[in-house]
């Protein structure tokens, strides 16, 4: 009984040996019908593998010629992508006529000869993508059988009608990134099985109408194209049509009417500013509808019933009408961030009671009405962050029973008061949260805090993760600890808590807890300066002090400015009027006192110094000034009059029109000279004055500078050295008789 086990054991091993024995250098296996030679160096296809070879791998080597492919009848799967081919010659595959796939994909081809295909009655999918390929001709005419056929990647330019003309067979073409401009209406005329048609990244501004004959297609991808309009005659079938990243600016009635087995329909990345009413009321199955970065004004009237999710997020829709939607709708997400939203009206959302996401997060909603969300209550997740909120009414999130995340972080309220910003806890309308997020909102947050201490605490017990990251606090009530009793995460990240007695509470926590109380670094003391730095769980409950005195900010101040000025010197009369004038001129200089600030009830008071004339005043009438009838004694001046300031600003006045005056006289007087000098030749009647060479620092034969008698060289300040008489010392009675 064991002979014949031996004996078939025996056959394998040889067959297996037999097949190692072909296999060609380089190449990982050549067993189990399978040869694997990728990146393996390889030049040129081997010329001798196993009869019984079923797949060939060949990719990722150096073959640029495939002339002398082995003859392999039973060969039914050629890879040969990632190499160096460059033309693909008539009856090139003639010695595999099995073949049912063929990969030639990311090489160099820029030319396949009509025949080049020729024997592949059984071919079922090709790829040629990724190569240089602008005509491919009648290459397909023997290949009946093409289920798959993928040309992306290439050069074409046209779609003929004569590409596929034999091809009814083909489910699945794609034609993406290439120069395609035109496509002839009868293209895909033959194309009776066609369900896949990837026509995206071409620059085609029009299409014609294309004629259909499947009654399969059910996706038609022209994403990133040129369009300006949508493509008529798409066939009923239609079930995903993705029309994203064009040029169409507008959406016409009878743009969808016959597609009425569509779900899903991308608009997004367009210019979109007009939709034509019931635009899209024909596409009763529609699920999905994406109108992303647009430039719509509004959201379309006459959406249909089964819409299930809605994207019109950066577009510049202002408000949400009234009844935007049908009776029973069945819109679950509805995506509206990045618009201009200021209001939303009480019904607008009054059909969607299966509303479960609802984002508008970065618009302009300043005021949260009573009621605004009263008819959505499955809603789940809501997302308000990056709004300007100022006024959240009471029972604005009423009925939201159902909401497990909210999302209110960013909400700039610099601009609201703090008794109106929040009235009362907003969260115990939601007893089943589980996210609650209002990071970086801090006068949110501190309006919620301050409510909170000291009142009666609802727990939200399904809250598993709060984030009050970047808030600036400086402390924390006790009351979050009753909040919060099975939360997994509070992150207080990036806050400026004081480690005194009002936070033991959290130190305990953090001791005897499995919560996590951070996102990047644990929390730590910024006050006092003694524990400053020193992580909070760190602290032993006997270093916590009491609260120490903080200085409480100064309240916002308005941009109002009250300027006084002092009062200006009366200015007195002088001889020399051209000392005053001068004075008068001077830059006024700024003191120390104009960049004082003083804050009463948010006016920013700026004290400006006198305009004074640096001080120059005559002393004409010193000795009336300067006394008083009683004893002589000084006394402080007097504030100058309204008629003090009025004369002195006539004198002012009018000593400048007298500088002006003597300015302009000279100017004349300079001009007529120039033209007298310049008649009477250079120089005129005045001779230039010649340097006596007797004056100058002569050097001896020693280098020294030496001058005449009774004179001494002296630098000059243009640097020049030049002889200067020496001063005679002036005898001591000759110096005492000028004295006296």
């Amino acid at each position: 009984m064991l002979k014949p086990v031996v004996a078939i054991t025996g056959l394998l091993l040889i067959q297996v040996l037999t097949s190692d024995a072909v296999c060609p250098a380089g190449c990982t296996s050549c067993s189990s019908g399978r040869v694997r030679c990728p990146g393996a160096g390889l030049t040129a296809p081997p010329s001798t593998l196993p009869d019984d070879t079923l797949s060939i791998d060949l990719t990722h080597n150096k073959i640029a010629d495939i002339d002398h492919l082995p003859k392999l009848n039973e060969v039914q799967s050629l890879r040969m992508s990632m190499n160096q081919l460059k033309v693909i010659k008539g009856n090139a595959f003639m010695n595999m006529p099995s073949l049912v796939s063929l990969d030639l994909s990311m090489n160099m081809i820029s030319k396949v000869y009509k025949h080049g295909l020729r024997g592949l009655d059984n071919l079922m999918s090709i790829s040629l993508s990724g190569n240089e390929i602008d005509d491919i001709g009648i290459i397909f005419k023997n290949t009946q059988q093409l289920i798959s056929v993928r040309l992306g990647n290439n050069q074409l330019q046209t779609i003929t009608e004569d590409y596929f003309k034999t091809n009814t067979m083909i489910k699945m073409l794609d034609l993406s990134n290439n120069k395609i401009t035109t496509i002839e209406g009868d293209a895909f005329k033959n194309l009776d099985m066609l369900r896949y048609l990837l026509l995206s990244n071409n620059p085609i501004t029009t299409i014609t109408d294309l004629t259909f004959t499947s009654t399969m297609l059910s996706l038609a991808d022209f994403t990133s194209c040129s369009l300006t309009s949508v493509p008529k005659t798409m066939p009923p079938s239609l079930v995903d049509y993705r029309l994203g990243n064009n040029q169409i600016e507008r959406i016409n009635v009878e743009d969808f009417e016959n597609i009425t087995s569509l779900k899903m329909l991308t608009l997004n990345d367009n210019k979109i500013s007009h939709v034509d009413h019931r635009s899209f009321a024909t596409l009763v199955n529609l699920k999905e509808l994406w109108l992303s970065r647009n430039d719509l004004v509004y959201i379309p009237r006459g959406l249909p019933k089964a819409l299930q999710k809605l994207f019109i997020d950066n577009n510049v829709v202002v408000e949400l009408e009234q009844m935007l939607f049908q009776t029973e709708s069945e819109l679950i997400e509805l995506i509206l961030e990045r618009n201009k939203i200021s209001k939303i009206h009480a019904d607008a959302l009054k059909n969607t009671q299966n509303l479960i996401k609802l984002d508008l997060q970065g618009n302009e909603m300043k005021v949260i009405e009573a009621g605004t969300f009263t008819n959505v209550s499955k809603l789940e997740s809501l997302t308000l962050s990056d709004n300007p909120v100022e006024i959240i009414e009471n029972g604005a999130f009423a009925d939201l029973q159902s909401l497990s995340q909210i999302s209110l972080s960013y909400i700039d309220s610099s601009l609201s008061k703090p008794d109106q910003l929040l009235t009362e806890n907003i969260f115990a309308e939601m007893p089943n949260l589980t996210h609650v997020d209002i990071m970086s909102s801090p006068r949110l947050t501190k309006a919620f805090l301050k409510i909170l201490e000291g009142s009666t605490v609802v727990a939200l017990d399904q809250v598993k993760k709060w984030n009050m990251q970047y808030n600036d606090l400086f402390t924390l009530p006790s009351e979050m600890k009753d909040l919060l009793p099975h939360t997994k995460q509070l992150l207080l990240d990036g806050n400026l808590l004081a480690c005194d007695r009002r936070i033991l509470w959290l130190n305990d926590w953090m001791r005897t807890s499995d919560a996590s109380f951070h996102q990047y670094d644990p929390p730590t003391c910024n006050s006092p300066e003694a524990l400053k730095g020193k992580k909070i769980s760190d602290v032993a409950p006997a270093e916590f002090g009491e609260p120490e005195e903080q200085e409480t900010p100064p309240p916002p101040q308005q941009v109002t400015e009250a300027v006084v000025e002092e009062p200006q010197e009366p200015i007195v009369n002088t001889d020399n009027s051209k000392d005053a004038v001068n004075n008068v001129q001077e830059p006024r200089q700024e003191t120390q006192q104009d960049n004082q600030q003083q804050a009463f009830t948010g006016t920013v008071v700026r004290i400006k110094p006198p305009k004074s004339t640096n001080g120059k005043v005559s002393t004409t009438n010193s000795g009336a000034s300067s006394s008083s009838g009683n004893g002589g004694s000084s006394s402080s001046p007097s504030k100058p009059s309204k008629q003090d300031k009025k004369l002195s600003k006539k004198e002012l006045r009018k000593l400048e029109r007298e500088r002006k005056r003597k300015l302009k006289e000279e100017r004349k007087r300079q001009k007529k000279l120039k033209a007298k000098q310049a008649k009477n030749g250079k120089g005129g009647s005045r001779k230039k004055r010649k340097i006596n060479k007797k004056k100058e620092c002569l050097k001896d034969a020693s280098g020294k500078e030496v001058c005449g008698r009774r004179k001494r060289c002296k630098v000059l300040e243009d640097g020049t050295v030049r002889c200067r008489k020496r001063k005679q010392k002036k005898s001591a009675e000759k110096s005492a008789s000028q004295k006296s």
